[in-house]
């Protein structure tokens, strides 16, 4: 899986999913030094995912 999230790293960014399985992967602010952030100096984030298999890319929304 590959997560692109700009202004943020996610906390695990090197994983396995299978078809069908929902996961949640936290995602940590950085600053503009690379240094983590506090949570509230940011708005959420635009984030796409894309599988190596996938054709394209799919943006996620922020879980309530």
């Amino acid at each position: 899986m590959q997560i692109d999230a700009p202004g943020f790293v996610p906390r695990d960014d090197w994983f396995h999913l299978a078809p069908g399985t929902p996961a949640r992967i936290a995602l940590v602010p950085l600053r503009i030094d690379g240094k983590p952030a506090a949570a509230d100096d940011h708005a959420p984030p635009v984030v796409e995912i894309r599988a190596v298999n996938a054709a394209r890319a799919v943006r996620a929304t922020q879980a309530g």
